[in-house]
């Protein structure tokens, strides 16, 4: 489609001209949901890609679940999703105390799951307050042919340097798609504990035989909530906990044209 082939040429744009396109699509957000340019916020990398999308008086919405849907699956150039993805929905969280609530979104390529790129929607009671996530584009045609034996990548994952005493559970074997500095790759998932309960979870390419990655003290614990800052704009957190560790993932300020922050 003219929307995938934009996505695939805007990799050689530069800076200027990724942020430029951005703020055109927005316009059209602005336009459908009767909203002026000034209230939506963009929040992008240090290479031009979004990674926030905030409204600062929000889209009203009675039905926010089906509102929110339609904004993503409307707007696939600047969501960067593919005509080969599927968005489904994973977790809803209701309006808390703070007035914040969630709509977590998994992301499903040509019958794959697609691998740290959720998309959350932070919603009120009203309507939707902003759209978070990495918005990595996949190639309609990227490749996710290829099997591995459980009994092979079970092998494999048993036998990983500085985690030999890991034995893995054939039963958790799942085909992915992850992201290794902006570009998509086909694997094969399986986790893996030792004696003493450590927990590992390694990435196997299914057609070369080579371990990807490792994922260490896997687990998923994640919070979004708001405060307001010094001058009383709005401030958005979302923090995902992973192991010893906590990382501030997201951060939207309102009241700002752009604000840009690297990963």
């Amino acid at each position: 489609s003219q929307a995938e082939a934009s996505m695939a040429e805007r990799s050689s744009e530069s800076l200027k001209q990724k942020r430029s396109r951005l703020r055109e699509l927005t316009s059209r957000i602005a336009e459908k949901y009767q909203l002026a340019p000034e209230e939506i916020t963009l929040q992008t990398n240090d290479r031009g890609k979004l990674r926030t999308l905030s409204f600062s008086n929000g889209i009203n919405a009675s039905e926010v679940t089906e509102v929110a849907s339609n904004l993503l699956t409307d707007n696939p150039e600047l969501f960067r999703l593919s005509s080969a993805e599927r968005l489904t929905i994973e977790k809803e969280v209701p309006v808390n105390n703070d007035g914040i609530g969630s709509i977590l979104y998994g992301r499903n390529f040509n019958g794959v799951k697609v691998n740290g790129n959720d998309v959350r929607v932070l919603v009120t009671e009203n309507g939707i307050k902003s759209v978070l996530g990495q918005f990595e584009f996949i190639d309609p045609g990227f490749d996710v042919s290829g099997n591995i034996p459980n009994v092979e990548l079970t092998a494999i994952a048993s036998n990983i340097d500085g985690y030999e005493d890991f034995a893995a559970d054939p039963s958790t074997a799942e085909p992915q798609i992850i992201f290794a500095g902006g570009l998509p790759a086909f694997v094969t998932s399986i986790r893996a504990e030792d004696p003493r309960g450590r927990k590992i979870e390694a990435f196997v390419d299914p057609r070369s035989k080579d371990v990807v990655k490792v994922e260490e003290n896997f687990y998923d614990v994640q919070v979004a909530t708001s405060a307001q800052d010094l001058n009383d704009k709005t401030v958005d957190f979302h923090a995902e906990d992973a192991g010893p560790t906590s990382y501030m993932i997201n951060k939207t300020i309102s009241g700002v044209s752009d604000w840009t922050m690297s990963n």
